[in-house]
């Protein structure tokens, strides 16, 4: 164990623990031989403390306690920061709505000691139900605030074939997370993936999607439970990754085509379907994507200003 790098399996929970359960028994089948996992808990309002209390018997298992919702981005920064104090070499983040095979995570940390300046390596994420072949890797259009994926199960991709790796199962080399830093946690949920990765690609990483058996992605199931949220935060950020990461000609083609197309057409979408619930988050978002945008990522002070408990299993 001494001898293979370090890895930190970091799983975010809020209010989902039998998808937390699932994902960890899965996580601990992994055959990598150097690896821990810590669970943190995003300041869930039901059962899943409890049962995680009850059910984290191994020890490789910590489970971490916020005290307030940070989202997807502060939530798993959490887990960053404690894997980085307990010297991971690298970081695994993982959604908690997906399950892995044993081998996904060899062949990733294999590819990052090959490669000094790879910064990430994604692997393939099957969605379930919608994609029988993988999802594998992501391309974004600047100008249109527009994501797309594709799938390609045959062969690894460099960076110029692909924009960004999925938040739902990639691994992070530490030296990457103390140079370019973590999610930007004013993302709350939604974009932060991408956000991190034209980051870590700007300070001269570069990323690849790496050819392994994977993990199976329950797709949706976030965007079931929290609609009106993920609505107001998906409409907002990718104006944010825009004005970020686009350059002048594509913050002007965007804002074109925002005003003249995507938000008139989204707007009365909503209306016209009677989700009614939808409108006001639709509003906010455009409305705070546009006016209230914070600025470059300038690190995560706010890990700092309150409480998480730190619970060994």
């Amino acid at each position: 164990m001494g001898s293979s790098p370090k890895v930190h399996i970091v799983i975010l929970n809020y209010n989902g623990a039998q998808f937390t359960l699932d994902c960890v028994e899965s996580v601990l089948k992994i055959d990598y031989p150097n690896f821990r996992v810590i669970v943190v808990d995003n300041a869930s309002t039901d059962d899943s403390v409890e049962r995680f209390k009850e059910a984290f018997a191994d020890p490789r298992i910590e489970l971490l306690v916020n005290d307030k919702n940070e989202g997807y981005a502060g939530g798993n920064n959490r887990g960053m920061v404690k894997g980085l104090a307990a010297g991971a070499n690298y970081i695994f983040i993982l959604n908690n709505d997906t399950t892995v095979e044993p081998g996904c995570l060899t062949p990733l940390v294999e590819a990052m000691e090959r490669d000094a300046i790879l910064g990430i390596a994604g692997c393939p994420v099957f969605d379930v139900p919608f994609h029988d072949s993988p999802l594998y890797f992501w391309r974004m259009s600047l100008s249109m605030g527009r994501a797309t994926r594709f799938g390609d199960a045959t062969r690894e991709l460099d960076l110029g074939e692909f924009d960004y790796v999925s938040g739902a199962a990639f691994l992070i080399r530490a030296d990457t997370v103390k140079r370019v830093g973590m999610f930007d946690a004013r993302f709350f949920i939604d974009w932060e993936d991408v956000d991190l990765c034209f980051r870590v690609r700007r300070a001269g990483y570069k990323l690849k999607i790496v050819r392994s058996p994977g993990a199976r992605h329950l797709a949706s199931q976030t965007a079931k439970r929290f609609r009106p949220l993920l609505t107001f935060y998906s409409l907002r950020n990718r104006a944010w990754v825009v004005r970020r990461h686009g350059a002048v000609k594509h913050r002007i083609v965007f804002n074109l085509y925002s005003f003249c197309f995507l938000y008139p057409r989204t707007i009365l979408g909503r209306i016209r379907r009677a989700e009614f619930e939808l409108l006001m988050p639709t509003l906010r978002g455009i409305w705070e994507g546009c006016f209230r945008y914070p600025g470059c990522y300038a690190g995560s002070p706010e890990l700092t200003s309150h409480s998480c408990s730190s619970t060994p299993s």
